[in-house]
């Protein structure tokens, strides 16, 4: 687990730098040291790989905050200069569709034993899915940097 090894040793960097964030108490992560969008992001990679989807969420909402004040930056000098950023803001965005549709692919498949108008559809939900996905790399530019 490179991955792991690698976002334990980014968050422990920041414990060191930083004193705890007491502002945000309504986040499971707010008694936790503040993390740079890198800790965050593979901290909520680790957590989805590991199914702890309300962690994983957490750290997802702690990448957003750290990227909000890189994009606004970025997007009063220009929209091309940014565009790498939202492009992340978009992976964020996609990685909280994949603990969606993990939760409902779980819950269809502990709903088994109920009737079929009453389970939750996992085929159905991976087409939308896959249709968003391609939908939005059809909108999204060329760019060998992104």
């Amino acid at each position: 687990d490179d991955l792991d090894a690698y976002s334990m040793q980014l968050v422990e960097s920041k414990y060191e730098q930083y004193q705890y964030n007491q502002t945000n108490s309504n986040s499971r992560l707010a008694g936790a040291p503040r993390v740079d969008f890198d800790g965050a992001f593979y901290s909520a990679i680790v957590n989805i790989h590991r199914k702890e989807w309300s962690l994983a969420a957490d750290y997802i909402d702690a990448a957003r905050r750290a990227l909000d004040y890189q994009l606004t930056a970025l997007l009063a000098e220009s929209h091309k200069r940014a565009y790498p950023s939202m492009v992340t803001a978009m992976t964020l965005a996609e990685m909280e569709e994949i603990i969606s549709y993990r939760k409902l692919e779980g819950r269809a498949k502990a709903g088994l034993h109920r009737h079929r108008a009453n389970r939750d559809d996992e085929v159905e939900a991976r087409k939308r899915l896959l249709h968003l996905w391609r939908k939005r790399l059809a909108g999204c530019r060329v760019d060998a940097e992104v």
